[in-house]
């Protein structure tokens, strides 16, 4: 099978590595990719195939590769289930606590609710934290702009009314707040990420030491490996 390098700013396909001096395996976002990397003059090059899987777009020109940068491709106020309309943002899977500089957040679990007690769609318990050594705030007075379930097929399910339990509840210093948030849909369609969105203009007129330490402060979780009941 051929690979494909981008080499001094040319697409260079090759089907051996005779020209590298090493070759690397390759992980994004904790996960191996098909590709890889190889070192080749004592530089490393990545793969084209490794950049496609990371989300950058491709473009073969005439003498030469054009690269578009996810970050350049997408919007802040999407939210699908990835490519062109992903939401940027924190990311991780769940049972992982992610931290944006302020909020603490992990998604404990997502399963079906039961139709005749609760209605049609799935129930998330997710847990937030407060990291700062300030007290009193709420997440809702920091930019919470929108908690959303996102499913196989790409649509895009809202909190049942925006979780007031977590988004207004002020926490104190290290304290937690664990809700079961839900959302309604009569999709068949599975859980794929969950996000939880924060603007971070929501913090004009908070003290200079309430900051975000990312620039996208928004929650983006991997939740497939803790869906109930499980199908695959």
């Amino acid at each position: 099978m051929k690979k494909h390098y981008i080499i001094g700013g040319l697409a260079l396909a090759t089907t051996s590595v005779a020209l590298a001096q090493q070759v690397l395996g390759l992980r994004i976002n904790g996960k191996a990719v098909a590709g890889g990397a190889l070192v080749y003059r004592g530089k490393t090059y990545v793969s084209i195939d490794a950049l496609k899987a990371a989300g950058v777009g491709v473009k073969s020109t005439t003498g030469g590769v054009e690269l578009t940068l996810p970050t350049a491709a997408t919007t802040s106020t999407s939210t699908g289930a990835g490519g062109a309309s992903q939401q940027n943002g924190v990311e991780g899977k769940g049972g992982e606590w992610l931290f944006n500089g302020i909020w603490r957040f992990q998604v404990i679990s997502i399963e079906k609710a039961d139709p005749a007690t609760d209605g049609a769609g799935w129930k998330a318990k997710v847990e937030i934290r407060n990291g700062t050594k300030l007290g009193g705030y709420a997440p809702g007075g920091t930019g919470w702009s929108g908690l959303t379930l996102v499913l196989e097929d790409g649509n895009s399910i809202p909190a049942r009314s925006d979780a007031p339990e977590l988004r207004d509840g002020g926490l104190a210093q290290g304290a937690s707040n664990s809700q079961t948030v839900f959302f309604e849909t009569e999709s068949k369609s599975k859980p794929v990420r969950l996000i939880l969105r924060f603007d971070p203009k929501g913090l004009e007129g908070t003290p200079p030491s309430l900051r975000f330490t990312v620039p996208d402060p928004s929650f983006r979780v991997d939740v497939r490996a803790i869906v109930r009941p499980n199908c695959e």
